[in-house]
């Protein structure tokens, strides 16, 4: 796998991808895992570095039990509590072990292939592959900064855990004490300006190397589960970067850029589908770039930020609908749904105090 041409690991990727979703065979399925496994370990990679499979696990988990329960009639009794009999039916039993092996190949796929290459390899293919020069520079010049901050990150991990250094409380943040992400984003401004004559090319790197960053940011959200409480700072750098730039698909471009980061650096869970984590709100806010553009209302911000939140579970839903789960998933997931439209909602403030302490282009 190592020395196998870079072109051909990344369409491996995909075609692995169509092929298991298209035979619907399980034996097939399960034989590509079993293989894939064997060429992971024969790779000299270590159980360890099956995050990426790990990640995934209650989704798949969620699969099986969503198609056993609701999408065939039942017919094997598990158990009775009171007068509730709870049963699952083989047949569905059968198709949620098939799409979660589905999954799991095509995200072992894309773990493998990304373990098993050097991320200036990645994007030397991707650039062979028709990626455009302007987006290659920036990948080049974001993933130098993101592999600096992981570097110090993990040497830094211990000393924050017992200092409590570099957290911030979600509730300050929303009443716009964001002086830490206004320092991040001008720095990275001035460098970028520094280094790139085209003002555009300066906006792009800004902004997608802050987007990246926001992962290594520690925010308490005060909640025991609050999906998406990161939108209040990822929103606002989507939202800046449009009203800064004067190209079209400016979100759409950091949309597409920073899911790219997130896979090289080795952050995706969702295997191809996980680019569309960033690249679903991008779009959804060039769209709505006329709204805000020369704007500044906090409202107009809020509404934004509510509606670019829904599409960031854009993965989520891609592969709930890739695998056919019953409709009664979507039930379950829409509290998920609900945190982030109101956290992209109540970026707002964020968004205003960004706009106007940024350092202008």
């Amino acid at each position: 796998m190592t020395h196998l041409d870079i072109r051909i690991k990344l369409l491996l990727i995909l075609a692995i991808s169509v092929i298991v979703f298209w035979a619907a065979n399980l034996i097939l399925s399960l034989s590509l895992l079993l293989a894939f496994l064997a060429i992971w370990f024969l790779s000299g990679l270590n159980i360890k570095e099956l995050k990426p499979v790990a990640r995934i696990k209650w989704f798949v988990l969620a699969i099986i039990f969503f198609h056993s329960y609701f999408s065939f009639d039942p017919d094997i009794l598990l158990f009775t509590l009171f007068n509730w009999a709870f049963a699952i039916s083989r047949e569905g039993l059968s198709q949620g072990v098939l799409m979660g092996s589905n999954v799991l190949v095509m995200i072992l796929i894309t773990a493998l292939v990304r373990k098993t290459s050097k991320p200036e390899e990645l994007l030397n293919g991707l650039q062979k592959l028709g990626m455009s020069i302007d987006q290659a520079t920036v990948l080049d010049a974001v993933l130098e900064v993101v592999e600096m901050k992981e570097g110090r990150k993990k040497n830094r991990r211990k000393e924050d855990k017992k200092t409590g250094r570099g957290k911030w409380k979600l509730r300050d943040i929303i009443r716009g004490e964001i002086e830490f992400l206004v320092e991040m984003v001008n720095q990275r401004m001035d460098e970028a300006r520094s280094k790139f004559k085209s003002s555009h090319l300066a906006i792009t790197v800004t902004f997608t190397t802050a987007i990246s960053l926001i992962r290594f940011i520690k925010v308490a959200p005060g909640l025991p589960i609050a999906p998406g409480h990161k939108n209040v700072l990822i929103m606002p750098l989507f939202i800046n970067a449009v009203k800064l730039s004067q190209k079209r698909f400016t979100a759409t471009n950091l949309g597409f850029l920073s899911g790219l980061i997130n896979f090289l650096a080795g952050f995706g869970k969702y295997g191809p589908l996980g680019p569309l984590q960033f690249m679903i709100p991008g779009i959804v806010i060039d769209l709505l770039a006329p709204i805000f553009k020369n704007s500044n209302s906090i409202f107009v911000y809020g509404l934004v930020g509510f509606v670019a939140g829904a599409s960031r579970v854009a993965a989520e839903i891609s592969l709930a609908y890739l695998v056919g789960m019953p409709q009664e998933f979507y039930l379950v997931y829409l509290p998920f749904i609900i945190s982030q439209c109101s956290f992209g909602m109540l970026s707002a403030p964020v968004t205003k105090f960004l706009s106007n302490h940024l350092n202008r282009v």
